[in-house]
């Protein structure tokens, strides 16, 4: 975080600061600001001169011996707050998204500008259990003349479900609700995601045989389970020829013994891209073919829009506009088809050359990532949270519950007294809804959060 940290008094936890350090992340102690150093939080924010409220921030305790016992006790349940948010943040920095139904509107919040002129879908296959084998982020934009671009990412990602936690992209749509996919990937890659469309395997087969079948070079041997005793059934021998419905499902569906799920999401993006270009040309035909998916097609925008989106991209593969690439990852444990994060530094430069249309607006003083908890237990309380702070463009992080339960009124702590972390401090609590008293001061050496809030019962969805 930035600001001078003033330590006044340092409560070190030994425990923390060795899982921090095991993982990289150096955290010293946790350390809250004394309240009778914070005169400064009568100084103006910026340069607009808007002051924050006389609202205490750890506040003064009274002189009564009893309320003073009341104010350590505070301090001591702050400091367990502290200690719990520390660990939940070592635990997410796993993946990189905490460093930072049918409705017509972004599922990741504001767009990036008005007139936007790219529209993103999140595209996934689901087996019987309902788990993503395929996803695809797609992208058309109409500028200048017209462009394409898909992203294949990979069910074993691991990203960051609000009001759930760490889960593989895989998973997001068991539990999560139709959106959860699509928010998920939106804070990973911290991009706009339009909508998701959701395909079961016979609805990929159907979409397929409306497109007349595809063309594609089947690079391997596709075998399928025979009964027991009767060895494996050949589906496919390599080679170029043309599959109907069924047989290019199977195709972009499988994945053989010891292959990285990289093989798999490259026959899906071969069997998709011909089967956009077979499709009949037309916003209109395009909806009218999703239409006919029925119930192996759901989605959370109009099939409408939908069509549009797949009309453009199949004037992109006319046009050779169409980008095909692979979400930068790094593999989180050993093994090819072990857990993965994304790849900052890389990602950072795909979102800026594949989809600078779709990146939410920034406040002012920039991007603030909040670490929430819930302190109250209420189901769903934290994708309350998320869509507030995204609405505001602030990055959400999921601390999934607080240590306990019971808190009647939230906290936002913030770093330090200073000015840059004040405004930040403001902004959350009025993106929450919440009163200027809920700031807090808790500085704890570390980065991976700007803001850290407990919901209270007084947070009002």
């Amino acid at each position: 975080m930035s600001g001078k940290h003033r330590r006044i008094a340092e409560v070190p936890f030994d425990e923390v600061r060795d899982a921090a350090t095991s993982l990289g992340y150096p955290v010293d102690s946790v350390v809250l600001e004394h309240p009778d150093d914070l005169a400064e939080l009568d100084a103006p924010l910026a340069g607009d001169g808007t002051a924050v409220e006389s609202a205490p921030v750890l506040p003064v305790p009274p002189g009564s011996r009893r309320t003073r016992l009341e104010s350590r006790r505070q301090a001591r349940r702050n400091r367990l707050i502290v200690v719990g948010v520390v660990i939940a943040l070592i635990v997410s920095a796993l993946g990189w998204s905490l460093l930072r139904g049918g409705d017509d509107v972004p599922v990741s919040g504001p767009v990036a500008a008005a007139g936007r002129s790219q529209t993103t879908l999140l595209m996934q296959v689901v087996d019987s259990r309902h788990q993503a084998v395929l996803s695809a982020l797609l992208a058309h934009d109409t500028s200048a003349g017209g462009n394409g671009y898909a992203v294949l990412i990979p069910g074993s990602l691991v990203v960051n479900v609000a009001g759930v936690g760490n889960a593989s992209l895989a998973q997001t749509a068991t539990y999560s609700g139709s959106n959860g996919p699509a928010l998920a990937v939106a804070d990973a890659l911290d991009v706009i995601v339009d909508g998701s469309w959701t395909l079961t395997t016979a609805g990929l087969a159907a979409l397929v045989d409306a497109a007349g079948g595809v063309q594609v070079t089947v690079d391997t041997q596709v075998l399928r389970a025979g009964k027991a005793g009767s060895g494996d059934a050949i589906v496919l021998n390599p080679g170029a020829q043309k599959l109907d419905g069924v047989l290019a499902a199977t195709y972009a569906t499988y994945l053989g013994d010891g292959e990285p799920e990289a093989k798999r999401l490259a026959r899906f993006a071969d069997v998709l891209r011909e089967a956009l270009a077979g499709l009949p040309a037309g916003a209109a035909e395009h909806a009218a073919a999703i239409t006919a998916l029925g119930a192996g097609s759901t989605a959370t925008m109009p099939f409408g829009r939908i069509g549009s989106v797949l009309d453009g991209l199949r004037t992109d593969i006319s046009s050779d506009n169409l980008t095909v690439q692979n979400l930068p990852t790094r593999t989180l444990d050993g093994g090819d088809n072990a857990a993965v994060v994304v790849d900052p530094t890389a990602v950072a430069d795909l979102v800026k050359s594949g989809f600078s249309a779709s990146i939410p607006a920034k406040r002012a003083n920039g991007a603030i990532r909040v670490l929430v908890q819930n302190g109250v237990g209420t189901p769903g309380l934290g994708e309350f949270a998320r869509t507030k702070l995204v609405k505001d463009a602030l990055t959400y992080i999921n601390g999934g519950n607080a240590g306990t339960f019971g808190y009647q009124t939230s906290i936002v702590l913030i770093a330090d007294v200073s000015v840059e972390s004040r405004a930040q401090g403001k902004a959350v609590a009025d993106a929450l809804g919440l009163p200027q008293s809920s700031l807090q001061v808790a500085a704890q050496g570390q980065s991976l959060a700007d803001v850290i809030v407990v919901l209270g019962e007084d947070f009002k969805p």
